[in-house]
Parts: structure tokens; sequence; C-alpha cells
């Protein structure tokens, strides 16, 4: 299996604590990777470097050319002047027939698509945010507590996806 991404010694410090030392680790195609740590333990943190939003003190990650990164972020901030469907469609690049379709798979009807999605709840707001990320063909997943927010049927429906999800991915 080819590596998909590379960090070698990913050092990061906020004052005098030392959040990540010396992290160094391979993700390969297949992998699914669960990261699991109290509060404060780097996790997020992890995951920005991991996706360029944030740079580690020291070290390097290495993203093969091959590799497509789909992130999705804990506190991005959706748009409240465009309609769900239409922004999944923009953002996608891809008909809105392609993006209902995925959508439905989340639970998302008419109803919640014709809406913007910062108007929707938290947990259709996180619906968006995944399906976004999805039309996107990633080939890595970078996702930082996908699970907030969602009721029961969705957490069992994003469970179902990522059980039967072809790339890999590293989840919080």
């Amino acid at each position: 299996m080819r590596p998909l991404l590379e960090a070698t010694g990913i050092r990061k410090l906020y004052g005098r604590q030392h959040v990540l030392d010396g992290v160094s680790f391979v993700i390969s195609e297949g992998a699914h990777i669960g990261l699991v740590g109290r509060n404060g333990a780097g996790k997020t943190t992890l995951l920005k470097i991991l996706a360029g939003d944030d740079e580690a003190d020291s070290g390097t990650v290495k993203l093969m050319p091959w590799t497509k990164l789909g992130v999705l972020r804990q506190h991005e901030i959706l748009p409240d002047d465009v309609a769900t469907l239409a922004y999944l469609s923009s953002t996608a690049n891809r008909p809105e027939w392609d993006c209902a379709k995925l959508s439905a798979r989340f639970g998302m009807k008419a109803k919640e698509m014709a809406l913007p999605p910062a108007s929707l709840s938290g947990g259709y707001q996180m619906r968006v945010k995944i399906v976004a990320m999805l039309l996107q063909n990633p080939t890595l997943l970078l996702l930082d507590e996908p699970m907030n927010y969602l009721d029961l049927p969705t957490l069992l429906l994003l469970e179902s996806f990522l059980r039967d999800y072809p790339g890999s991915y590293v989840m919080t």
C-alpha cells in the first residue's frame, strides 16, 4: 500500500507546554485511524498541522502527490446567504442532483437543502460539512470530532459510511 502522508518529528508548544513532541508516523492507503486522548492532548492541533491550518514549531508533514485531502473542521463557519444545495454544488463544482444524492444518504431532505447552511441546526450543519468534504472525492479524510451535534440515526449513518469507506481517514 502506498503512503498518503508522512509526518516526521512534529513538535508544537503553547508557551511552556509541549502539546506535541517529536511525533512521527506514516498514513497509508486504507488506514482507518482513531485518535483518542483527554482534552488538550493535542488531537485537534495535530489535525490542524496535517491539514496545513497551523504550523508545527519543528518537523515536517509531507503529503504525497497522489493524495487528495478532505478536512472536516470542527469550527468552520458556513454561509448564510445561499441555499445549502447551491452551496454544495458550487463548493464541489458538481451538479445539484449529485450533491442532493449524497446529502440524502445523510438524511438531508429538500427542506434543509433550500435553507442557508448557517441557519440549520448544529447537527445539520455537521452533515453539510461532511457532504461538502466527501463531494471533493478525497483519498485521505481528516475528521475533527465528526460526531459533534449528530443525533443517533446520523451517527449510525456516519459509522456505516466510514466502515465501508475505501479511502483512509484519521478521526478524533
